[in-house]
């Protein structure tokens, strides 16, 4: 984990805005922000504050072996455990199918004596086991697809802790999380957020997307259909003097 990425989890762990860190760090908010994109790093002195301020080292903040990231690993272990578990149930559903079938039908011909159809059964049992077993490596593909991708990821998390608001704050912090390179799910996600500020503010924030630049609704839901998810796009953002942003800047890679 990089020291943007850092210092974005310990700032959000204390509770703290971007001015109320940058209050006790004697810095604008505009300086946190560019800290927390990787546009700028701060001097040392002030790594020391920071470092002091959320009582982590300096090397722990500045490197990518921080404590942070045994949060990550350990989420990532959780989403293999959920992993394993969903594949243990399947699979004994497939090892129970047959054995159910096979005593139903005992029960069945012990009744009324029917015995030409158990062959054909146990055949449809194990048809069905296989398909399940086909839809479970199917699921667990796309289940790891999504591991390696851990943008992702990031992004719901990020999602999930959004203030639903018209707030100065939610026009500028939270949206500037979109910054970076990740898969188009990212940027499609960004392009909704950003209709819902157009709509309610009168601060527009105008979209560049190859040669179309806009901030109408109707126009900007259209380059959000155009937005393939399963492709990565680079996605960056133009402020103003006071540190709003302005425009986001979409490019397909």
């Amino acid at each position: 984990m990089k020291f943007n990425e850092n210092l974005i989890m310990l700032r959000k762990k204390a509770g703290l805005s971007q001015e109320e860190l940058g209050y006790k760090l004697n810095v604008t908010r505009q300086t946190i922000s560019k800290w927390e994109l990787g546009q700028t790093t701060p001097e040392m002195d002030k790594l020391k504050e920071i470092s002091n301020l959320f009582n982590v080292s300096v090397d722990e903040l500045i490197n990518e072996s921080s404590p942070n990231s045994t949060i990550d690993t350990n989420k990532k272990s959780n989403k293999k455990y959920v992993k394993f578990i969903i594949i243990g149930v399947i699979i004994l559903l497939i090892i129970a199918i047959p054995i159910i079938v096979k005593t139903l039908i005992g029960i069945n011909d012990a009744k009324n004596g029917l015995t030409e159809n158990f062959s054909n059964v146990i055949d449809e049992s194990k048809s069905m086991s296989q398909d399940i077993f086909g839809l479970t490596q199917n699921f667990i593909g796309q289940v790891n697809d999504g591991f390696d991708k851990s943008n992702v990821s990031d992004v719901f998390n990020e999602i999930d802790g959004f203030n639903k608001n018209t707030s100065t704050s939610y026009f500028n912090d939270e949206l500037s999380l979109y910054a970076g390179t990740a898969l188009g799910l990212n940027a499609s996600t960004a392009i909704e957020e950003i209709i819902k500020i157009n709509q309610t503010n009168n601060n527009k924030i105008i979209v560049k997307y190859k040669d179309k630049e806009t901030a109408d609704i109707t126009e900007l839901r259209n380059i959000k259909n155009k937005i393939d998810i399963t492709k990565l796009y680079d996605l960056s953002f133009d402020y103003d003097s006071e540190g709003h942003i302005t425009t986001a800047i979409i490019t397909e890679l």
